[in-house]
């Protein structure tokens, strides 16, 4: 049970399901956002990502339980709540036993392969940095995380320039589909942290295992404006 809801969620996506045969004949809606529970240790807080689905009606709108709650499908998720929680627990975290993750943007890819796909942009800490820029691949079926993108669902994409307290973070993540996961390309965009002046940052990965793709930019990224300068001239 969360214990500190944030009170602003990264968005909300809505796709069909296989059954439906791509289209919106029978909708779902998935909300994501972010909530916050004390480390293991005790003595510090975690972000930790959630994701929420529900069925919505033929005309695009939530439909009510008679108590006028939204219907929340239960199927999606471990729990019978219709709720998934993901923890980053990636290598790269300052500590992965208390490592936060903070979803920042959504992504939708409604496909007719089985698996829908939600990709969803975000900002986590790291060794040496404040934090850097995070995607994540869900699966629009059950909820869990695709473990062949990134590390265990999870791909970070730092840009890492500037010399101090680099604090990078995505503020928006798009996604293009051919059919499935095997020819999305998921673009990223970022606040990109640089000595004198933030810049823009854009990351495409692979919808497929997450890697970056080494034809775009200089090693998958791109970073537009902003200042690098040594003495911020």
């Amino acid at each position: 049970v969360p214990t500190c809801a944030l009170p602003i969620p990264a968005g909300l996506v809505t796709y069909s399901l296989p059954t439906c045969n791509g289209v919106l004949s029978c909708p779902m809606l998935i909300a994501i956002g972010n909530y916050i529970v004390p480390a293991p240790s005790l003595s510090d807080y975690r972000h930790i990502i959630t994701a929420k689905r529900f069925a919505i009606g033929t005309n695009g709108f939530p439909t009510f339980t008679p108590n006028g709650t939204l219907h929340v499908d239960t199927t999606f998720g471990p729990f019978g709540n219709g709720a998934n929680d993901y923890i980053a627990a990636d290598s790269s975290c300052v500590s992965a036993s208390n490592c936060s993750v903070i979803a920042t943007s959504v992504a939708a890819v409604r496909t007719n392969t089985p698996n829908p796909t939600v990709y969803v942009g975000g900002q986590y800490p790291s060794t040496g940095q404040l934090s850097d820029t995070v995607a994540l691949a869900i699966d629009g079926n059950s909820g869990a995380l695709f473990s062949d993108f990134g590390d265990g669902g999870f791909q970070p994409t730092p840009f890492n320039l500037a010399q101090n307290f680099p604090a990078d973070a995505a503020v928006a993540i798009v996604a293009t589909t051919g059919g499935g996961r095997a020819a999305d390309e998921v673009y990223v965009v970022a606040k990109v942290s640089l000595d004198c002046a933030a810049g823009v940052g854009v990351a495409k990965l692979r919808g497929v295992n997450g890697t970056p793709d080494a034809a775009f930019g200089v090693a998958g990224k791109m970073v537009f404006g902003g200042n690098n300068d040594a003495f911020c001239q």
